[in-house]
This record gives structure tokens, sequence and C-alpha cells, in this order.
């Protein structure tokens, strides 16, 4: 039972980490959370930042056309910016 809940609560971090991730790199979360795996001090952290890339391409996938609307709306801001 103890081993089910310490897997349920990983779970929840993780899940909670990946939702962070999203909410302040948008579509770069993915790249935000790979980049913590590459940069992790010990390979625990390493495979649970790997977990974490894992939910936020899982979450993005679902929410594709959210994601690309993102990107889309960048580019236009971008156009409109002018050079810089």
């Amino acid at each position: 039972m103890a081993h089910a809940q310490r897997s349920r609560n990983l779970r929840l971090g993780v899940d909670l980490e990946a939702n962070a991730l999203i909410a302040n790199h948008g579509v770069d979360a993915y790249s935000a959370a790979c980049l913590r795996a590459q940069e992790a001090s010990s390979e625990e952290m390493a495979q649970d930042w790997s977990d974490v890339a894992n939910a936020v391409a899982r979450k993005t996938r679902r929410r594709g056309s959210f994601m690309m609307a993102a990107v889309s709306r960048g580019a236009a801001l971008s156009a409109q910016a002018g050079p810089v």
C-alpha cells in the first residue's frame, strides 16, 4: 500500500510540475523540462525531469490546437512589430 501511495504522489508531482511549466513557458515548456533534465545534478533528478517532459508532451498533444494558436499568435505579433 505504501508503494502505491508513493507512486501516486510522484505522478501528482510530475503532473503539477508539467502544468506549471506549461503555464509559465507555454510552447517552450517541453524544452524547459528537457533542459532541466540535462542540467540535473543526479540521475534520479534527470529521470524526474524526463518524466515531466513526457507529461508536458502528452498534455500539449491533447491541446495541440491551443499550442499552435499560441505559436501563430506569437508569429503574428513578431511580424507586426517589424524588424528588430
